[in-house]
């Protein structure tokens, strides 16, 4: 398989390559498996580093939807100073189907045999780029970091019977996670050259990023190239085959339509139905990323797997064609990754790190406390600064687009009730919608991982981030009730304290003026320090163990008869972390009768709309299937080619 051949390619030619002698050298020439390639350093920043170092073929022509190749052989080193371009997306016009290379950033410094961090960015799966600068991660953690593109979207994920071959990897139609794993291939195999430990290697992510790490976490294709792993805010749904398959047959419905050859769907589906496997397949590769794009719902609403997209069980007014509904989503489909191909990925509803599922590793999980406020109320409101919560809610606008539902959701609960209702209603709505995220992303890992494995070998540490959401706290910015309201400590706010970016003053603006200020700074350093002296003994330790660390508390795993976790935390001057077994978040059945003992409809549709949005779990009391089932696993609805 191609994989397996682009590793085996690594380890024959690095066998006969020269080690690098030290980072210092001359010119930071560096012998990989495909050729040499030229580096650069960066005296301000103390790194030395390598852009655009190609680690697969160029996934273009043929290559569309097909697993990564080996990139070409040379002889003349290749310079790499300058980053390749992102893989691509809507609205970058930068972006590329030839986009798969990785950068690499270490300390300009004579060290060999370095931790490695291999990092997956976020963006849905959709956008986003492995473009970042990681130098003061490289410098402070003494460690190498390599970035990666991925292909995302139609062009990541595509799963249509005219494209299979009858090769498992081609017919998985999980291109994006191949693209990762053939990445992860060619760092395990050449990051010794660059003064790296092959052996010493943590997967890290956030977001969809996160997402990734835990689906690479349970593939037999990935588990022998990396060491440990860290997980930041995961949503780790595993798409049913039978929903790629929806998607692709209506993004050929909506190409042929477009294109003028069949008048309507319907029509289309008939034309499709007379064309032979060969021609559909041309026709596809043919297709330009934009024409393809153009095919699915608008991005990013294309992103959302609403979960009704092919279920059969859902009422009729919860549906994603229920009104109101603009001309641009109408039969359009949703993006679809991480397909439970049973190959590539299990064919399970979620990565739940189940034993037999997963391939277990030491792990750094965790959340921040008030993940969906992104989701739920950071964007819908169209806040003004300057206003305390009760200003703020009396005078609010919102984003009117109709088509993102959780919003309408919203919208409803607004409007029937005054602003202290609402007010109360909307935190116990976004509070256990949290607590179901924190269950299911962190608590759920920990305890069946811990279930089966021993800690003294495979230690899984927990964590909450709580910055700007604890309000017993004064964090020293204006309205802080404001911020805790629709942001708090918000998805992604973690990312600045955790890999050492933070800022004097600005950062997540509530309306209200700066989160980060001078005020505050002295805590949120002093924070950051706390979480990098954690990542640093984590990463550099092969085995994972963060063991006690100065002026910090000690984060203890996980325990199958010990739950704790570590609450991260600070106020305007020092530091608020410590272990903590209370708040852990409670089951999914458990807060399913919380919710529904709400007795305010508006309450219970703003739930059912996001657990059906976010894990395809249907809530809905009067639905024909019933009610919430936590472990549906693989049936017929799953993958309809193999019942």
């Amino acid at each position: 398989m191609r994989l397996l051949h682009l590793a085996c390619t690594a380890l024959v030619i690095l066998a006969l390559a020269p080690r690098i002698a030290t980072a210092r050298s001359a010119d930071l020439t560096v012998p990989t498996a495909q050729g040499p390639v030229i580096g650069k350093r960066m005296p301000k920043d103390a790194v030395a580093a390598w852009f655009g170092v190609p680690f697969a073929a160029p996934p273009v022509g043929p290559l569309r939807w097909a697993p990564p190749s080996p990139p070409a052989t040379r002889n003349a080193p290749l310079t790499t100073t300058q980053y390749a371009a992102a893989c691509y997306q809507p609205g970058y016009p930068t972006s590329s189907e030839d986009c798969l290379y990785l950068n690499i950033w270490r300390p300009d410094t004579e060290a060999r045999h370095l931790p490695v961090i291999v990092w997956i960015h976020g963006g849905s799966n959709i956008y986003g780029n492995g473009n970042g600068s990681w130098y003061t991660v490289a410098n402070l953690f003494n460690t190498i970091v390599v970035s990666i593109n991925y292909r995302m979207g139609a062009l990541g994920w595509f799963l249509h019977p005219a494209l299979e071959t009858g090769d498992k990897l081609t017919d998985s139609g999980d291109f994006g996670t191949l693209d990762q794993i053939a990445a992860l291939a060619w760092v395990h195999a050449n990051i010794a050259n660059f003064g790296g430990d092959p052996d010493n290697i943590t997967l890290a992510g956030e977001s969809a990023g996160s997402q990734d790490v835990s689906y690479l976490m349970h593939s037999p294709l990935a588990k022998d190239y990396f060491a440990k792993a860290m997980i930041e805010s995961n949503y780790p749904g595993i798409r049913p085959i039978a929903a790629a398959l929806k998607s692709s047959a209506q993004v050929l419905d909506n190409l042929l339509v477009a294109d003028g050859l069949a008048k309507n769907a319907e029509a289309a589906k008939r034309l499709a139905a007379h064309m032979s496997a060969a021609k559909i397949a041309a026709y596809l590769r043919g297709k330009s990323p934009h024409e393809l794009y153009a095919a699915y719902k608008t991005p990013w609403f294309g992103a959302i797997d609403w979960g009704d997209f092919y279920r059969t069980d859902i009422d009729a007014g919860h549906t994603e064609n229920a009104p109101p509904l603009i001309q641009d989503v109408k039969n359009r489909p949703e993006f679809v990754y991480a397909i439970g191909d049973g190959s590539v990925l299990p064919k399970i509803p979620f990565a739940d790190f189940s034993k037999g599922n997963a391939f277990p590793k030491p792990l750094i999980v965790g959340n921040t406390r008030n993940e969906n406020n992104a989701w739920n109320a950071y964007w819908p409101f169209n806040f003004q600064t300057g206003k305390s919560l009760q200003e703020l809610l009396q005078q609010a606008t919102f984003s009117t687009d109709p088509n993102y539902r959780i919003w309408r959701a919203f919208y409803a609960l607004w409007g029937q009730q005054n602003v202290a209702t609402f007010a109360a209603n909307y935190t116990f709505a976004a509070s256990l919608l949290d607590e179901l995220d924190i269950y299911l992303a962190s608590v759920l890992p920990a305890r069946n991982l811990t279930s089966y494995t021993d800690p003294a070998t495979n230690p899984v540490y927990v964590y909450r981030f709580d910055w700007a959401a604890n309000p017993a706290r004064d964090y020293r910015f204006a309205h802080q009730d404001a911020w805790r309201f629709y942001a708090g400590s918000i998805h992604g706010s973690e990312l600045d304290f955790f890999w050492q970016t933070m800022m004097g003053v600005g950062g997540h603006a509530p309306p209200n003026g700066a989160t980060y200020t001078n005020e505050n700074l002295p805590g949120r350093q002093d924070l950051s320090r706390v979480v990098g002296a954690y990542l640093t003994a984590f990463i550099n330790d092969p085995h994972g163990h963060i063991g006690p660390q100065p002026n910090a508390p000690d984060w203890q795993p996980w325990g199958k008869n010990n739950e704790q976790f570590m609450v991260l935390d600070a106020d305007a001057s020092h530091a608020e972390a410590g272990m903590t077994s209370s708040g852990i978040a409670r089951d999914p059945h458990t807060l399913y009768a919380l919710a529904t003992s709400n007795p305010n409809p508006a309450v219970q549709d703003f739930i059912d709309y996001y657990v059906l949005w976010s894990w395809g779990w249907n809530w809905y009391p009067n639905a024909s299937a019933g009610h919430f089932n936590t472990a549906p696993g693989p049936n017929r609805l799953f993958d309809p080619r193999h019942p």
